[in-house]
Parts: C-alpha cells; structure tokens; sequence
C-alpha cells in the first residue's frame, strides 16, 4: 500500500515540478538568452528621439551602395521584399478582401529601399509615420518620382510622428517590426493612445513582428494562464525582444492570423519566426 501510494504521489509530481518549472519560466521578463536584455546594457538609447540615429546613417550607406545585398533595405533584412514575400502576398490579400480604404502604417520606415513597393495596396488612402525625419524625406522625395498609383495606392502622405503619441484615424493599422524595438511601457503608452482609446481609432490593428518561442508562445492562447505570461522587457529604444499582445502586460484580446519566417543571415537560411497578430479595437 505504502509503495503505490509513493509510486502516486511521484507520478503527480513529476508532471506537477514540470508545469510549475514551465510557467515559472514564462512568467520571467528577462530569461530571453537572444534578446537584448540582460542588464539592460545593449545597443540602443533610453531616448526615443535619439534611438534610431543609426538610420541616417544607413540612408547614406545605401545611397553610395555600401550595404550588402542581403541586408540592403534600410531598416534591415526584415524590410527587404524578398524576405518577406509570403507576408506581403498575404496583407495584399487581407486588404481586398476586408475592403480596407485607408491605412496607418508606423513606423513606415524607409520606402525606397523597404518591402511596401511589392504590396497590392488595392487603392486604399495611405498613411506613412515613422519617427526618423530622414526616413520622411527620402519617402516624400520618393512619392514625388513615383506616382502612388504604381504601387496600387489612391494617395501616399508621410510625416514624422512618435508611436506613443496619437495617431491619425484610419480603417486599417498596421504596425511592422517596431514594437520589438521599444520598452514594454512605451508600448503601453501606444496602446493607450492608438489601440484603446474610446472612441476607437481603427476598425481593425495588424501587430506583425518576432514571436516568443513555441515553449513560451504557446500559452498566449489559453484564457486563464495568458494572465501570468510575461513579455520579455528591454530598457532601450532599438533594442530587440518578441512580442505577443496577448500576454502581460498587454492583455489584449487577439487572433494570430499569419506565420511566416524572415532571415536575419547573408544566406537567407529562414531563423526569424514571425507572426501577425490582429485586435478589433472595442470601446
């Protein structure tokens, strides 16, 4: 008797250890071995406005043709078009068929050299932001040598704006590979401002960008253990974390609606897993 009861006590708490190890490992926002998080120490500024610097500088590396060909889009191998095919044949899609007219697009990043030219736009009213003024320039300067009907848009407007701040109203937003860059309470201030305000901005929000792994993205979609899930946090401004809405100290309420993998090596082997996550603002 003694030994089966042993032998039932063992086999509840072997599977019990692995569960309390497990959630205790999600439920931590700095165990992220490839994030840049740590000690808080990485590239990046605790200043937003000076943060992204860097872009100027690639803005005139790709001008005299210094970049290379894997990694020739400004805002890095994720924004050249041939690495995220599947996504843009996808969102080209997603806008048809929802009918959108209008779109916010923050950041928008850097259109000559980023993935937005390969899009159908199907005519939608377009709304580039991003917080790099050089960025603005050269998109302005762009839609000033390219009519936005060769990319399928009814019109393209670009100006300089911060994310954490409110953002023009829109039937679409989209927002790509930006808030892997900023610290968790700045994307609180985002959501506050653009994703949660009352009346609501936007019909429907795109979150595109790097996902947990499965280990810790997994539990985003059940309903009483997403609460104790923590994002991996970063101090500085163009640092790098995953992200997913769902979980601490996001909570929203969103449906993952795309999976598709970008590289980050001059191979172009696929190693960054991606995900577009979509919310339906309620007020």
């Amino acid at each position: 008797m003694v030994n089966v009861c042993a032998l039932a006590v063992l086999g509840l708490a072997v599977p019990l250890g692995y569960i309390g190890h497990h959630l205790r490992n999600v439920m931590i926002q700095s165990n992220c071995g490839h994030c840049d998080v740590g000690d808080y120490s990485g590239e990046g500024d605790e200043d937003n406005s000076k943060a992204w610097k860097s872009y100027a500088d690639r803005i005139r590396d790709w001008k005299e043709q210094k970049l290379p060909g894997w990694d020739l889009a400004v805002s890095g191998p994720g924004s050249k078009a041939e690495h995220v095919r599947p996504f843009i044949d996808w969102l080209g899609n997603y806008i048809r068929d929802h009918n959108v007219t209008s779109v916010v697009d923050v950041s928008c990043g850097h259109w000559p050299s980023g993935w937005q030219q390969a899009v159908d736009w199907h005519g939608v009213d377009y709304t580039g932001i991003d917080i790099t003024p050089e960025n603005i320039e050269e998109d302005n300067q762009f839609f000033k040598d390219n009519a936005a009907s060769k990319f399928g848009l009814k019109s393209a407007h670009f100006q300089v704006g911060d994310l954490t701040k409110p953002l023009p109203k829109a039937d679409l937003l989209i927002t790509k590979d930006t808030l892997i860059h900023i610290p968790n309470w700045a994307i609180l201030e985002f959501m506050d401002h653009n994703v949660k305000s009352c009346p609501a901005k936007f019909k429907d929000i795109l979150f595109v960008h790097d996902r947990p792994p499965e280990w810790k993205f997994q539990w985003g979609g059940v309903p009483l253990i997403r609460r104790l899930v923590h994002n991996w946090d970063i101090k500085k401004f163009s640092s790098f974390h995953e992200i997913d809405v769902r979980v601490s100290p996001f909570h929203l309420d969103a449906e993952n609606l795309f999976d598709y993998s970008t590289s980050s090596h001059a191979d172009g082997s696929p190693t960054n897993p991606k995900v577009v996550q979509h919310h339906v603002p309620q007020c």
